[in-house]
């Protein structure tokens, strides 16, 4: 009866060990990797970001964000939804990082939520260059030109219409 009950114990404490671990990997495992595939993000001069807007003859949303704002973090997930849901329909998102610390600052938050859309990093001097002076921000891109700005959170119904806009 003794060694049955020292059986047990040992079973016991083996189970909770195995659980424990599976529990560890589980809680611990980092965000991106349960995210989708990821591409990483570019540094890019900002004239030759310019330049290939310009160049573009497509229509498209450049979403200018940071990893510090706070509410680019919130609204990113929303963007990754949409952009899954309506790349195949000919949405064109491009990310425009004005981090200060370079692809380094921006690429952990991209990994995390699984930006499958590329994402640019040109800095402060895109900043000046695109007049930025509040974030999240989405530029609207028509032939080649920005034809609108829309600065601040926005709903992800806001969003969807905005991507609709350069589908249709």
């Amino acid at each position: 009866m003794v060694r049955n009950l020292e059986k047990s114990i040992t079973r016991g404490k083996l189970y909770t060990a195995v659980f424990g671990v599976a529990m560890g990997i589980a809680l611990f495992q980092p965000d991106w990797a349960f995210a989708g595939e990821t591409h990483p993000v570019e540094s890019i001069p900002v004239e030759k970001f310019d330049k290939k807007i310009k160049a573009s003859k497509n229509d498209a949303l450049i979403l200018v964000l940071a990893a510090w704002c706070a509410p680019c973090r919130k609204e990113l997930p929303l963007w990754v939804d949409l952009y899954n849901q309506y790349k195949s329909k000919g949405l064109n998102l491009i990310g425009m990082s004005i981090d200060y610390g370079g692809v380094d600052a921006i690429q952990p938050l991209v990994d995390r939520y699984g930006v499958s859309f590329p994402v640019y990093w040109v800095g402060e001097k895109g900043v000046e260059t695109y007049g930025v002076s509040a974030i999240p921000l989405v530029m609207v891109v028509e032939s080649g030109e920005i034809s609108d700005r829309i600065a601040g959170v926005q709903t992800k119904e806001q969003l969807e219409a905005l991507a609709r806009r350069v589908i249709d």
